[in-house]
């Protein structure tokens, strides 16, 4: 009456540190896109800005 067998601790592990590093990756890129999409923004606004000053 043998159910599936778990897999051995350090393949488990692995497994786990394989998926934070995932994570981690996918957390710093999200970031970097935010902070990238924040510098577009208040480029946009600046540039918006000076056109409406302009003479």
């Amino acid at each position: 009456m043998g159910g599936p067998e778990a897999p051995p601790a350090a393949e488990r592990r692995q497994a786990t540190d394989a998926m934070g590093d995932a994570v981690q990756f996918f957390i710093t890129t999200a970031k970097a896109f935010r902070g990238r999409l924040e510098q577009v923004e208040l480029n946009l606004l600046y540039n918006r800005e000076s056109k409406l000053r302009i003479p």
